[in-house]
């Protein structure tokens, strides 16, 4: 379901376990993208998350504390497109 889909849909109208599910494939394809784009993130995700593959529950979606992104440059983007920083 893309976001366009999801914002057409009625509120409420999506059961708990799809929504659910919905979350954790984007999530999942966020991980991904991050991961092919930053190589300080790879890094960081393989020594966090030795192993890791695509999620089966929202649980198995790798989270890294807040604190690093203060402490390393993780950017999926080049420096040119970067539109926003907050410090």
């Amino acid at each position: 379901m893309t976001f366009e889909e999801l914002l057409k849909l009625p509120p409420y109208s999506l059961e708990q376990t799809r929504k659910e599910e919905i979350l954790r494939e984007r999530l999942g394809e966020l991980t991904e993208i991050h991961r092919e784009r930053c190589p300080a993130y790879r890094r960081l995700l393989g020594l966090a998350y030795p192993g890791y593959s695509s999620p089966r529950t929202l649980a198995d979606v790798p989270y890294l504390p807040v604190s690093l992104f203060k402490t390393h440059r993780l950017s999926s983007v080049p420096d040119a497109e970067v539109a926003v920083v907050l410090t």
